[in-house]
């Protein structure tokens, strides 16, 4: 991991983002997707770290892998 990957992961994490409507206060979906995903509580304030590159740590670095996954299929099925 190296930061230009996790640069390059959330300037397309942020693309997505805007591609599905999502980059104007709906990043509450955003968290209840990863905490279904991750079956662990995420809070707002650290996924807004990780999208604006403020922390750039393994731990954001994984998150932002997974909000690409979670992007890349979205919509989520909520029919589970």
């Amino acid at each position: 991991m190296t930061e230009q990957e996790t640069e390059a992961i959330r300037r397309d994490v942020r693309k997505l983002m805007i591609d599905h409507g999502l980059e104007r206060n709906r990043v509450n979906l955003l968290q209840d997707a990863l905490r279904e995903r991750t079956g662990k509580p995420v809070s707002r304030a650290n996924i807004g770290y990780a999208l604006t590159g403020h922390r750039k740590t393994k731990a954001y670095h994984a998150m932002l892998v997974e909000l690409k996954q979670i992007l890349e299929a979205w919509p989520p099925d909520r029919a589970a």
